[in-house]
């Protein structure tokens, strides 16, 4: 994200030092520089208005601090009243954070730092979809043979389909439908093709959800679950829930009673925060892959999701990965929901918080996703058993050659663009 910047200079007569600069003020704002209140997930400016001396040595900057994000404007000089506005800052938090604003200048004597608080205001409801934006993708891979002809592949494509945050409005895909097992979702089907492609429409809302209403739901709650919810307390191929070195570092995260200590919300995020903390973001091309990822602590977005929810399955919680793609050229990401009966399915991203908040201290984009409109689900869970072939993963089409035909490479891509 790009700071933005509006100034407004008065040029009055200055009544500091030569050389001060001095901060009078500092608020949340629009991209104007208007005041505003801010909700949580909401995206926010920061505005600053300085005084300035009219004999400035050089030119200064302004530095916004988060908690979880700090970023400095590009450097001025104007002098006399002046209003700075930089951001984009979203506001992750639940409670009340500080924001410091301090003038940086190594020529001019600066004022001292100007900190505020700000408590985002929290939707009245568990979880609200927000903000949606319309969105058009497509999607699709071509394979190179080694042998063989075309009329020896098969080809299979996961397809979009509603729920939560999404809204798919349109799909052109080819060949026929099929629906893969354990949990029943649409894949489209073409034989005897080089490559596949698929297109669709649809529109994406951003999430934030209250906490305090959200911990209210006890283990109870999952007593008795609805068939469709039960197959995501099981193990997959890549998910290896009930493994005993997941089983440990469970332990080691929660305490021994914390059915009774404590909701799923929270023990959910406990969990959420120490695989943060335990995991560092490293590209690799290897499978998404629960135990490897807490064995290396290394991994992809996929490791990422694939550690959380093979945790929260081992604790009893309802979890699956969910493989998609973001705004942009071939920007594939997975990511994580968990559910809460009343509620529904509570989007986190584990990847995106270890990219603010390395040490997990922090539960940032949990729950509160505000880039959640800026992204398309494709699959949920990683086990595909379809049309008599077992895919562990599924998030790019997958092709399956027969015969003497050999594939001896993939090509995938991905596009999504705002309407």
């Amino acid at each position: 994200m790009k700071g933005i910047t509006v100034l407004i200079s008065c040029f009055l007569a200055a009544s500091a030092c030569a050389g001060s600069i001095i901060i009078e003020s500092s608020y949340p704002s629009d991209v104007s520089g208007n005041p505003v209140s801010v909700a949580l997930g909401d995206t926010f400016y920061m505005t600053v208005k300085l005084h300035t001396a009219y004999n400035l040595n050089g030119p200064y900057r302004v530095r916004f601090d988060l908690p979880y994000m700090s970023r400095t404007s590009k450097p001025f000089s104007y002098v006399g009243d002046a209003y700075v506005v930089w951001g984009p800052y979203p506001a992750l938090t639940d409670g009340t954070m500080a924001v410091k604003t301090t003038v940086v200048s190594s020529t001019d004597d600066t004022g001292q730092p100007l900190t505020i608080e700000l408590t985002p205001t929290l939707p009245g409801q568990g979880i609200e979809f927000f903000n949606p934006q319309g969105l058009s993708g497509s999607y699709g891979a071509m394979a190179k043979l080694a042998s063989g002809t075309i009329g020896g592949l098969q080809w299979l494509a996961p397809l979009p389909q509603d729920g939560g945050f999404q809204n798919v409005a349109s799909i052109i895909q080819p060949g026929a439908t099929v629906f893969s097992a354990p949990y029943t979702q649409p894949v489209a089907t073409a034989s005897k093709v080089s490559s596949i492609g698929v297109q669709f429409e649809t529109a994406s809302s951003s999430a934030r959800v209250n906490p305090s209403i959200l911990r209210s739901v006890g283990f109870s709650a999952y007593v008795s679950l609805p068939v469709d919810i039960e197959p995501w307390l099981r193990p997959e191929t890549l998910i290896e829930s009930t493994n005993s070195e997941i089983t440990q570092f469970v332990r080691r995260a929660l305490p021994m009673d914390y059915r009774l200590k404590m909701g799923p919300y929270n023990a959910a995020e406990n969990l959420f925060q120490v695989v943060v903390a335990h995991m560092r973001y490293v590209a690799s091309t290897a499978k998404p892959d629960a135990l490897a990822a807490l064995q290396t602590g290394r991994g992809e977005c996929g490791a990422f999701s694939a550690l959380f929810v093979a945790c929260c399955r081992n604790a009893g919680i309802p979890a699956r990965t969910v493989s998609g793609m973001l705004l942009g050229n071939n920007q594939w990401h997975v990511w994580s929901e968990f559910y809460l009966p009343g509620y529904g399915w509570i989007p986190v991203d584990p990847t995106f918080c270890q990219a603010l908040m390395p040490d997990g201290s922090m539960p940032l984009y949990f729950g509160t996703i505000p880039e959640l409109n800026q992204r398309a689900a494709l699959t949920y869970g990683f086990d595909h058993f379809v049309s008599g072939y077992d895919i562990p993963v599924l998030q790019s089409p997958a092709v399956i050659s027969t015969g003497g035909t050999k594939v001896s490479s993939v090509q995938a891509w991905c596009n999504l663009t705002p309407n």
